[in-house]
């Protein structure tokens, strides 16, 4: 465990270096895409994802992310039927 996270949730991998949480509830669409940028980074010039934050009913971000790879750029004509 790292010597300064208070949490015990330190571990290094590929999750060690995401933005803290915002402080602030997220209200206006320039709020939720400073935050989406900061979790995404780079790798919004890689292939096409879908990433979902979750807020809770104040509008704070909850410490989950999402990231879905794979999404077809069309649906599936018998799936949207």
């Amino acid at each position: 465990m790292d010597s300064d996270d208070s949490s015990g949730w330190a571990a290094p991998g590929p999750d060690d270096d995401l933005p803290a949480l915002p402080v602030h509830p997220l209200r206006d669409v320039d709020d939720i895409l400073d935050v989406m940028l900061s979790l995404v980074g780079p790798e919004r010039a890689g292939p096409p994802a879908l990433w979902l934050v979750l807020l809770d009913a104040a509008g704070m971000m909850l410490p989950a992310v999402l990231p879905l790879v794979g999404i077809p750029l069309q649906p599936d004509a018998a799936q949207v039927r």
